[in-house]
């Protein structure tokens, strides 16, 4: 691939034992290949998009997350595709008034690309990429407080969407 940067992408998501969920996600955080990393409401604990120069460098940063004291077990989704692309939505912490969301997206295949343009379209949209994985394409939104829900809500009811998985930043 043309250019010296990062060419790798994905998602690692994190369960984290009681207490330790704000020490993982400032360790996560500060790390070279993290885009962003949050806490969330869910199945997962702490969410992180990061990016490296291949997959072995987004496989040694989840070896890196899984070994964090208090991490009890991480899922890492590969992103690929010509069509991963960032937005210039914020990428780093949430500021004040705004949550961050993924959305683990299952899609009907043949509207995979349409969907990605889509939501490339939403005001709120950081990231988008298909994944290798348990969904076919991760979201990570930026929005107000009272948009989060529109944000989601908009994904939600894209034609071609099968189902989404919310992982939200807490208020």
């Amino acid at each position: 691939m043309p250019g010296n940067g990062p060419v790798a992408r994905g998602c690692i998501l994190t369960r984290v034992g009681p207490a330790s969920e704000r020490e993982a996600l400032a360790a996560l955080a500060g790390w070279a290949g993290v885009r962003a990393a949050f806490l969330t409401h869910g199945r997962f604990d702490l969410v992180a998009d990061v990016r490296g120069q291949d997959v072995d460098a987004i496989g040694q940063l989840a070896l890196r997350a899984s070994l964090l004291p208090g991490v009890l077990s991480t899922e890492t989704l590969l992103g690929y595709g010509p069509w991963a692309e960032d937005h210039a939505g914020p990428a780093g912490p949430a500021g004040a008034g705004h949550r961050r969301a993924l959305c683990l997206i299952l899609a009907q295949a043949a509207r995979i690309q349409d969907l990605l343009g889509m939501l490339r379209a939403l005001p709120w949209t950081s990231s988008t990429y298909m994944l290798l994985g348990a969904a076919d394409l991760a979201a990570f939104l930026d929005a107000s407080s009272a948009q989060v829900s529109d944000a989601i809500r908009a994904v939600r009811g894209m034609e071609g969407v099968v189902s989404v998985e919310s992982l939200v930043e807490p208020a």
